[in-house]
């Protein structure tokens, strides 16, 4: 069964982000099984860091027949569990050293792809945990800006 446009895009962003590695020139170690596309249940050990891929809201903006334009929200969560016995940076700099990564992972290839008009950073927030939970994080949105046959959504306009 074929993908839409869409989803096409989200794998594409996961693949991307699976490559963040320090063989590959990047400060973190994203090892395998520690990029998801659905929030874990909390009796799931993950990885530190973890990185988890969500949509968010999705605009379809006007344009000229057979094209639709649609800009989808692509929020990337991370989370750091830190150990302050073997690790004397502070929380804040094991994040920015992260979401640097993530960054500069994602704007290798703005196209997604191909698949895309554009993708960037378009903001960021903190992640409130629990007060008895180890990891800290961090929330990046990046908007991506594509295109598909108005009449099918499988199919690159």
């Amino acid at each position: 069964m074929p993908d839409t446009i869409r989803e096409r895009i989200f794998q594409d962003r996961k693949t991307v982000l699976e490559t963040i590695t320090t063989a590959n020139g990047f400060e973190n170690d994203l090892v395998a099984g520690a990029v998801a596309r659905i929030m874990p249940s909390s009796q799931v050990a993950l990885p530190s860091p973890h990185v988890i891929l969500l949509a968010g809201q999705e605009v379809v903006v006007p344009g000229p027949d057979p094209l639709t334009t649609k800009n989808v929200e692509v929020w990337i969560l991370l989370f750091v569990r830190l150990d302050e016995l073997t690790d004397a940076r502070s929380a804040d700099q094991v994040l920015n050293l992260l979401m640097g990564d993530i960054e500069k992972a994602l704007n290798i290839d703005i196209t997604c792809g191909s698949l895309a008009l554009d993708c960037e950073l378009a903001d960021t927030q903190s992640v409130e945990l629990t007060h008895k939970n180890p990891n800290v994080g961090q929330a990046m949105m990046f908007m991506v800006k594509y295109r598909h046959l108005r009449t099918d959504p499988f199919s690159l306009g």
